[in-house]
């Protein structure tokens, strides 16, 4: 294979040899590249769970009685538990639908 914009010619360069043709045209699958990045769109989806679950606890502890501040507070840790049974339901169903049409 040769690499574009240059006359240095390489044979079977490890792991990429199943990407490319033998023009050295590049294919990477869409499901890659969404597989790539779930990881870590769950991951910042569980650092934003546990910082409203921090918060809304905060909120809640510093309230003082004040029932409008209580309420705000409760709301936001519901709101916390929503967000993280959202993100483990499609956890879940992503893993599902890649067994199922085996793209890992």
């Amino acid at each position: 294979m040769k690499l574009p914009g240059s006359d240095i010619e390489v044979d079977n360069p490890p792991g990429l040899t199943d990407r490319f043709d033998s023009n050295g045209n590049g294919s990477i699958e869409l499901a890659e590249i969404i597989s790539s990045i779930l990881p870590i769109i769950y991951t910042v989806a569980g650092l934003i769970l546990f910082a409203m679950l921090i918060w809304g606890g905060f909120e809640l502890l510093f309230s003082g009685g004040d029932k409008h501040k209580a309420e705000s507070a409760r709301g936001r840790i519901t709101t916390a538990f929503i967000g993280f049974i959202l993100v483990f339901a499609s956890f879940w169903l992503t893993r599902f639908l890649l067994a199922i049409f085996h793209l890992e």
